[in-house]
């Protein structure tokens, strides 16, 4: 195994191998490890450095990449440009990625904002790998919450914005309608079985004032999240309504009838057989439920797009259930076994804990982002960058305490820190005025800075690899945090286009045309990884 070294004090490259092969022999590892390195041959390209290749206890082959390697790879950031960093080892795959999967008549709670962060980074993971890919949306546009707003609609009539209000009083409107309907269904069984009505009248879409409230209460919702996607830069292939998926659940399931098993008047699906749990996939009243109609939205993907891959995120809380329909979709659709993979995210939390919008003291993720572009100086840019950035340098599956000052902070680990160190480095071109060609540096004689500098720029195509490889934006944040810590030192410790002061006069201009290209190619290297966390970077801050 060849992997980046931890340590670019110790090489670039380190390889376990020895270790391996001194378990299975029976030898002292550092042996085979000295072995390895005495009968290395140079590799045809000259990318390795074999002077400096060594090894080291308790048995590992640490590799150093030659000057040549650097100098094609700073080629590459000008020749590539917003491609550099990527690869190809997915090309000819196609993958389907479903995330955000928000709730019609409600507000776009943090963790609809956790999904889209994720589930938008691993699909620019996956494109910069060279897969085809398409994004889905599943809307939550039925069931008995909805019923519950729709409820409260029509008790709050009086109030009703007409057609000339804002967009966000008509969201504010559905919001509160909302939490009056639960408010309300929870105090009365009158309520309750109005509810219930409703969510027939619903499903069944029977016409009236019930099917005219819900449907313009969902078309309220539905501008109001594409105007979000939009600010948040997510853009999606297919946005699939769970009310069109219903009946293909059901269809799914009276064609593998023998799969399923009646419980007292509904149908469930027993997972003890596979080490899981039964769940109702048709309850007692004869309705799909949530695990029919991700019967029903498989078969859809398969319709639009026939994955090779399909990826689904969802909110921790949703991993057992989302085990016992991935089984479910494995028994229906054998052609497609193994091909779901399923992310879960953790939740972000704030010092008063989890919060949950039936309470009605949510902080939604609209007032998230409003609070960080406030405190960015009205930077939507900024702003943005900051919550993305702490949502996506956590593991996936971690919780995460969000503290808004050290998101937004010029220091340390954050989203504006990288940011600024793109900034600083147009700052620099842009003053000395002039275009900065690859074929105008020279690599040797580099002072340990640029060295440092130059070998984290080489970096950005294993780290991106790694990362879809691992479903892991985080592993881009670290990297990304590292070179802009780098070129702030680099920034700080060297006279970018006029190192007069520090050299004889022969060596500037070479000097001088150096430092140039590295901070061009540090600038595009900084864009194009935060492009794969869904930032935009800045000119000025």
């Amino acid at each position: 195994m060849v992997e980046l070294a931890k340590d670019m004090a110790h090489g670039d490259y380190a390889s376990n191998v020895a270790l391996i092969l001194g378990k299975q022999l029976g030898r002292p590892p550092l042996e085979i490890a000295q072995e390895i390195v005495k009968n290395l041959q140079a590799d045809a390209e000259g990318y390795i450095e074999m002077s400096k290749t060594s090894a080291v206890a308790p048995g590992f082959v640490n590799f150093w990449l030659s000057e040549k390697f650097y100098a094609d790879t700073l080629k590459e950031t000008f020749e590539k440009k917003d491609k550099f960093g990527w690869g190809g080892e997915l090309r000819g795959k196609k993958i389907m990625v479903e995330y955000t999967d928000p709730n019609a008549f409600k507000p776009f709670h943090v963790g609809h904002l956790m999904s889209n962060a994720i589930g938008e980074s691993v699909s620019r993971l996956f494109e910069a790998s060279g897969a085809t890919v398409r994004r889905m949306n599943y809307l939550s546009d039925v069931g008995l919450n909805l019923a519950m707003a729709v409820w409260g609609m029509k008790q709050m009539q009086e109030t009703l914005p007409d057609e000339g209000a804002s967009l966000n009083d008509k969201t504010q409107f559905l919001g509160k309608a909302y939490v009056f309907g639960v408010a309300e269904h929870g105090k009365s069984d009158d309520v309750k079985q109005e509810v219930e009505k409703i969510n027939k009248q619903i499903y069944t879409k029977e016409p009236g004032e019930i099917l005219d409230l819900y449907q313009l209460g969902r078309t309220w919702s539905l501008d109001h999240f594409d105007d979000l996607y939009k600010r948040l830069g997510s853009h999606f292939d297919y946005i699939v309504p769970e009310s069109e998926v219903a009946e293909a659940g059901l269809e799914v399931i009276r064609e593998h009838r023998a799969l399923f098993t009646d419980s007292e008047g509904a149908v469930v699906f027993v997972g003890e057989p596979f080490g899981l749990h039964t769940r109702v996939f048709i309850n007692s009243h004869g309705l799909p439920t949530y695990e029919a109609k991700e019967l029903g939205l498989t078969k859809k993907k398969l319709e639009l797009f026939a994955p090779d891959t399909s990826v689904v995120l969802t909110g921790n809380e949703q991993n057992d259930y989302f085990k016992v329909v991935m089984k479910a979709i494995d028994l229906c659709f054998p052609e497609f076994e193994g091909k779901t993979k399923h992310i879960g995210h953790g939740m972000l939390r704030f010092a008063s804990g989890k919060m949950s919008s039936r309470k009605g003291n949510v902080i939604t993720g609209e007032e998230l982002i409003a609070e960080a572009i406030e405190k960015s100086r009205g930077n939507e840019v900024v702003g943005m960058g900051a919550i993305k950035y702490s949502i996506l340098k956590q593991a996936p599956g971690r919780d995460i305490i969000f503290d808004i000052e050290k998101s937004l902070s010029l220091e340390g680990d954050s989203g504006p820190y990288i940011q600024y160190a793109y900034t600083r480095a147009k700052n620099v071109l842009a003053k000395v005025g002039e275009a900065i060609h690859d074929s105008r540096f020279t690599i040797h004689d580099l002072n340990e800075s640029e060295g440092k500098l130059m070998r984290m720029i080489g970096r950005l195509p294993e780290i991106i690899s790694e990362a879809q490889k691992n479903l892991a934006p985080q592993l881009v944040c670290t990297y990304l945090i590292e070179l802009a810590g780098e070129f702030h030192h680099f920034y700080a410790t060297n006279r970018i286009a006029d190192p007069s002061s520090e050299l004889g006069a022969g060596a500037v201009g070479e000097t001088r045309e150096r430092r140039l290209a590295l901070t061009a190619a540090l600038a595009q290297t900084i864009q194009n990884g935060l492009w794969i966390l869904g930032i935009l970077t800045v000119e000025k801050m």
